[in-house]
């Protein structure tokens, strides 16, 4: 297909515009219970009334920090660029040795760039549902710019892979950024005007991304919509990765939109916030019960004054008729809501994968419990986290690849980089996919404890194939330089064999005495 014109950007995202509408409201009303603040019509210092209970914000706060730390942990390696299943096992490791610097300079440049904090944002927009994460290429004194967008913001079409190919944003810029944003623009004479001044004036701006099927790559079209009509395309680039992210926690069939664990429990936040509210007026009743006045022409209730040492004129204050003055009694079960506000706490905290171990001043919990919690929690989040690892973590290394190409980085060359899961694939290797491959590694080991149970070392050895346990570093996690090369790890085993043979002492690695680690460039 050509290149889109305004009036047809336009059409196609007044379309998804109006697609979102229908989603809109639970997303107003998730936002209302768990974060008032970005609720889109938050009064300024009114965006907690109606709030009891912060169950729902506590919820809100800890999941994106949680994602985080399980998906993408700053400072740490959380995924590898790795051989394909397509390479032969002849080549592979030496190709995973060149890949190391690939994957070393990616995550150093996502350190420098400001991702991790873009996408804790990001992720809080995927406790509702749908997170969006825009990549731009950054100037000389940074690499990359990275945007976390509210998703209601946008309007998003889905792609045959169901992905999200196109993305439109409309919003507004001051005049006086528009140069920075895009310096290769054109823009009409009342905008290039009102520029020249750095006028404060808003310019709204339509952005779209979508994908050229003719050119396989993705086209980013800029249009300024104040110039009447469709508006008018001022700017133009062309991406051969998405810059746009989006991602969303679980899909149905019928909707491009996310649903995220801060909706899922929506009923439960409701319920918790309700329930506090009546809590607090069952104590206040309590506290300070409601006045019953007889009717008898002495006690005057508009004049009447309850207050400390205060003097209330009465016709009696007992007797046959009863006092003048009686607190109304007020009957309700308080122990009753707090067990249902106890049930309902526990599962929020479920959903937003913010339950904790219990504390050391608790009492003692058995090993038991605490393994069956991590298998709960591992199959809570099994699901999601595998819907993060296929549309989120590849579309992030092949952004960075592909600006740190255009960027003339060494080492960097895109076509030879290209991710297609078969050649070059990305393994995930954060906390929560390392936690998998550590259970694939102690089932190694008790296997090979077995063996040599029962068959010794000699019967271990003739039965397992010791020599290839060298693949276990890649399922810890280990960087690839630690293992020798296979020709160098031959000559060892070799002399190890024929020093076995002979009576002879082992041969060291280093005359030191310490291991010598060789550093592959």
């Amino acid at each position: 297909m050509a290149a889109w014109n305004a009036k047809t950007i336009n059409e196609r995202a007044e379309a998804a515009f109006q697609a979102r509408k229908a989603m809109q409201p639970y997303i107003e009303r998730a936002l209302q219970y768990a974060m008032p603040w970005r609720h889109p019509r938050a009064k300024s210092g009114a965006i907690f009334e109606g709030l009891f209970d912060s169950s729902g914000l506590t919820g809100a706060h800890k999941f994106p920090g949680r994602v985080q730390m399980d998906v993408t942990p700053p400072s740490q390696r959380w995924y590898q660029l790795e051989a394909g299943p397509l390479v032969g096992e002849e080549h592979r490791e030496r190709v995973n040795r060149q890949l190391d610097l690939a994957t070393t300079v990616s995550h150093r440049i996502l350190d420098a760039s400001g991702f991790h904090k873009a996408s804790k944002e990001s992720y809080a927009d995927l406790g509702i549902g749908t997170g969006a994460l825009l990549a731009l290429e950054g100037d000389d004194n940074e690499i990359m710019r990275w945007h976390a967008v509210p998703p209601w913001q946008l309007g998003i079409e889905e792609g045959p892979s169901g992905r999200i190919d196109n993305v439109y944003w409309k919003r507004t810029y001051p005049a006086w950024q528009l140069p920075r944003l895009w310096k290769e623009a054109r823009w009409p004479e009342a905008i290039a005007r009102k520029v020249r001044e750095e006028s404060r004036d808003p310019v709204m701006m339509l952005q779209a991304s979508y994908y050229d099927v003719e050119i396989a790559a993705w086209r980013y079209a800029v249009v300024c919509c104040e110039s009447g009509g469709s508006g008018e395309i001022v700017a133009e680039f062309i991406n051969r990765t998405n810059p746009w992210n989006v991602f969303r926690w679980w899909t149905t069939p019928d909707s491009p939109w996310g649903v995220g664990p801060l909706m899922l429990t929506l009923p439960d936040i409701m319920t918790a916030n309700k329930a506090v509210e009546m809590i607090l007026k069952a104590a206040a009743y309590a506290l300070a019960p409601p006045l019953m006045v007889a009717h008898d022409g002495v006690v005057n209730p508009d004049t009447l004054r309850v207050a400390p040492h205060s003097l209330i004129r009465v016709a009696r204050t007992g007797g046959p008729m009863g006092s003048s003055i009686m607190p109304l009694e007020m009957n309700g079960r308080v122990d009753l809501a707090q067990l249902a506000l106890t049930d309902v706490r526990q599962s929020i905290a479920q959903h937003t994968l913010s339950r904790q171990l219990p504390p050391e001043s608790a009492s003692v919990r058995s090993p038991t419990e605490i393994v069956e919690r991590m298998r709960d929690f591992a199959f809570d989040t099994g699901s999601a986290f595998g819907s993060l690892n296929y549309e989120f973590v590849p579309n992030v290394v092949a952004r960075v690849l592909d600006i740190a190409d255009r960027k003339k980085i060494p080492g960097m060359d895109f076509e030879e980089l290209k991710i297609d899961q078969l050649v070059l694939q990305v393994k995930i290797t954060g906390p929560l996919a390392r936690s998998q491959s550590l259970a694939d590694v102690e089932s190694v080991a008790h296997y090979l404890e077995i063996l040599n149970a029962f068959l010794g070392r000699e019967g271990m050895m003739a039965v397992a194939n010791v020599e290839e346990l060298h693949r276990l570093q890649s399922l810890l996690g280990a960087p690839n330089w630690i293992n020798r090369p296979a020709a160098d790890r031959e000559k060892m085993l070799q002399a190890l064999g024929e020093a076995a043979a002979s009576g002879a002492p082992m041969p060291e690695g280093d005359p030191a005495g310490q291991p010598s680690l060789q550093l592959v460039a």
